[in-house]
């Protein structure tokens, strides 16, 4: 039973039947944001992007307002009109970002947290685009860097290779946190 209690939790059936899960809608919510930040900085109205896009208006206001699915088949207008490149909003609702036309393509990869916001924040910047794609790869890199100093700190705490310092806890069950920890060799 408690299994089926948190599969009702990760799906959700639409009005169509679909079923979408907590990833696709939050990718979803993501590409509603990205869509109407990148209308924005092309300042477009709605109803001119969703012209460009050949779409209709209420068509471009549910990607944007992310309380539809878009139909495959409307991507390649609505990436026109954002200058995008082609692929860019698959990318977005697997987890990557969006390309903007003239740059290379970065990796569709999901790049979670901090990173994401990151790229996000560079991608809606006033740079010109070539820039924010060398800025967007160093970025990746960083990103990946980081990710494997944390896998190499956690399989050392796993092996007994690191250990923490005398006085470090974890944080209390009051939710306080506890002092800040320093990892020593074992």
């Amino acid at each position: 039973m408690r299994i089926r209690a948190e599969l009702s939790c990760t799906k959700r059936v639409c009005q169509n039947g679909h079923v979408t899960t907590t990833d696709e809608t939050a990718n979803r919510n993501r590409l509603a944001e990205l869509v109407t930040l990148r209308r924005r900085e092309l300042d477009l109205s709605v109803r001119a992007a969703a012209d460009i896009a050949g779409i209709a208006r209420n068509t471009w206001i549910g990607v944007e307002d992310g309380s539809r699915r878009t139909a495959d088949n409307n991507y390649g207008g609505i990436e026109r009109a954002l200058k995008w490149q082609t692929g860019s909003i698959a990318a977005v609702l697997a987890g990557g970002i969006p390309t903007p036309l003239g740059t290379q393509t970065p990796p569709a990869e999901p790049r979670p947290g901090i990173a994401n916001a990151a790229l996000i924040r560079v991608m809606h910047s006033d740079m010109p685009d070539e820039q924010k794609a060398a800025v967007m790869e160093v970025l990746i890199r960083a990103a990946d860097k980081a990710q494997q100093q944390l896998v190499e700190m956690a399989d050392g705490y796993i092996s007994g290779n690191v250990r923490p310092p005398a006085g470090c806890s974890p944080p209390s069950r009051d939710g306080r946190s506890a002092p800040p920890c320093r990892a020593t060799a074992a």
